[in-house]
């Protein structure tokens, strides 16, 4: 109609009354993906061998992964208990957020239960629940309460959370083996010198692969 002199009043006139016709663009969200929640083993045997250094440059690359990702990011460090817990919201770390997530020494011993239910419970808490991943990492060996179990093995049922265990250490397939119950993916890290190709799934938070 602009485009011919006798029907570009009568448009402009509409356009004014609000009577225009007009597309209107409506762009797809994609939908967010759920939290990720790191599990770190900070036990006094981490600190044999550098597996505290390793295990939370993880912990950093995952932080990394999920910012880009838009996805928030928890860490709930434990030994025999949990020592202490730390979020940061999606797109939102500063240095002194990561210092003071990951700052701190290794002791104690180990227990896996405690942990496995508090990374429950944030993944509830939060209002994304579809494709949560937490990623427990461990050079321990616990065994896990049936109540753990059923817990975590009707959550990935239900919400599709994914249980990434990652052993670190001489003893790395001892730990996966404690966590054999709930694990949807499972690493053995012996070397950590050497580890790019396993932990490279890990560090992506690649779904595992349920076809089979």
């Amino acid at each position: 109609m602009l485009r011919r002199p006798r029907l570009r009043l009568a448009l402009l006139a509409r356009l004014v009354e609000g009577r225009a016709l007009s597309y209107a663009m409506r762009g797809r969200e994609p939908l967010a993906r759920g939290p990720v929640i790191v599990l770190l083993d900070e036990s006094a045997s981490m600190r044999s061998n550098d597996k505290d250094i390793w295990s939370k440059a993880v912990a950093l690359a995952l932080l990394s992964t999920a910012t880009r990702q838009r996805r928030s990011w928890s860490l709930v460090a434990f030994n025999g208990s949990i020592i202490r817990e730390h979020t940061i919201s999606a797109g939102r770390a500063t240095a002194s957020d990561i210092e003071a997530a990951l700052n701190h020494r290794c002791s104690g011993g180990t227990d896996f239960d405690a942990p496995i239910c508090r990374g429950i419970e944030l993944i509830k808490s939060s209002r994304v629940l579809r494709q949560a991943d937490i990623v427990i990492i461990t050079d321990g060996q616990d065994e896990l309460e049936p109540d753990t179990i059923e817990r975590a093995q009707r959550f990935t049922k239900s919400e599709g959370v994914s249980f990434y265990a990652v052993g670190v250490g001489d003893d790395a397939a001892e730990s996966i083996l404690s966590l054999a119950s709930i694990a949807t993916s499972t690493v053995a890290v012996r070397d950590t010198n050497d580890t790019a190709e396993l932990v490279a799934p890990v560090l992506v938070l690649e779904r595992p692969d349920t076809s089979r």
